[in-house]
């Protein structure tokens, strides 16, 4: 007996509408994990975690307006967060 799947039904794109931090971090073993117990208090619309071949990462984090500051304040008291920029305009 075999079982048919139905076709996977597309959702909406969720569209950032925040403002973005960019964090510099040291990559390392269990450093999404740590972001991700960071920032699970706050309502994070957009997360992006590059890490290149040498070198520090880059994190980017989209949260609304009213939580930018904390969330940043919390980034930078990471060990693993270099340094925390705003991203620049809302997304």
């Amino acid at each position: 007996m075999s079982t048919v799947l139905e076709a996977p039904v597309p959702r909406p794109v969720r569209v950032a509408t925040g403002s973005t931090l960019i964090a510099t971090v040291v990559p390392g073993r269990g450093l999404l994990g740590r972001l991700a117990a960071v920032l699970s208090a706050h309502p994070v619309q957009a997360l992006a975690l590059r890490t290149p071949s040498a070198g520090p990462a880059v994190v980017e984090v989209t949260v609304a307006d009213a939580h930018r500051a904390r969330v940043r304040a919390k980034l930078l008291r990471m060990v693993d967060v270099l340094d925390v920029v705003d991203g620049g305009e809302p997304v």
